[in-house]
């Protein structure tokens, strides 16, 4: 009995740190993706992202990564003013990073879905 007990406990365990391990690449992939929406904007001062706890990070579906792992896809939105000044202009992404064995995210795909700065 003791021994079913110290199985269930450590697979609740175990169960329980890879969640938490992907609710923080949830994290790192929606900001490293805000990083580099942010390389592509002209106005850097005036950026206002959708805050990281609302925003949206997947593992990615997409055939095209499939032989990878660690591949994240993150969908969100960033108000910039344009390069002219003004009025915020609301944009929206869609990224795809991995992450690599050193713990850092390599961008893989970035696209401006709408509105681009």
């Amino acid at each position: 009995m003791k021994s079913v007990f110290s199985f269930i406990s450590l697979l609740t365990l175990t169960c329980s740190f890879a969640y938490a391990v992907n609710q923080d690449d949830h994290l790192y992939a929606t900001y490293a993706c805000q990083n580099l929406a942010l390389k592509q904007l002209k106005t850097l001062g005036s950026a206002r992202f959708e805050p990281l706890e609302t925003a949206t990070a997947f593992p990615t579906k997409d055939k095209r990564w499939k032989t990878m792992t660690d591949v994240w896809d993150a969908i969100g939105w960033v108000d910039s003013q344009s390069s002219f000044g003004g009025a915020l202009i609301h944009s929206e992404y869609r990224c795809t990073v991995q992450k690599t064995p050193a713990g850092r995210w390599q961008l893989l795909d970035f696209d401006w879905t709408k509105g681009r700065p």
